[in-house]
């Protein structure tokens, strides 16, 4: 049998996310990220649609660097995007 590789992660990326109106949340799963405070999970989705076009801040942690292209492209910017290494 076959022993399981090791599952080390090394770099974390920690960014921030702005923008309006609705957070890409394909954007999570596309650059394996997560919201780094749980007090900002509630500023992904907005509960009030009167609020949804408040510009939002919300820090990010990754596993990879984070695609400023594909973010803006959903209208939101990424800014602070440093890497930080763990382990190893």
């Amino acid at each position: 049998m076959r022993k399981p590789k090791e599952n080390k992660i090394y770099t974390l990326w920690h960014f921030v996310v702005e923008g309006r109106f609705e957070f890409p949340f394909d954007m999570l799963r596309y650059d394996r990220c997560w919201p780094q405070f749980e007090t900002e999970v509630a500023a992904l989705n907005p509960h009030l649609r009167s609020r949804i076009s408040e510009k939002r801040r919300i820090h990010m942690v990754g596993l990879r660097e984070p695609t400023g292209g594909r973010w803006h492209s959903f209208g939101w910017e990424v800014s602070e995007a440093v890497p930080h290494t763990v382990g190893g």
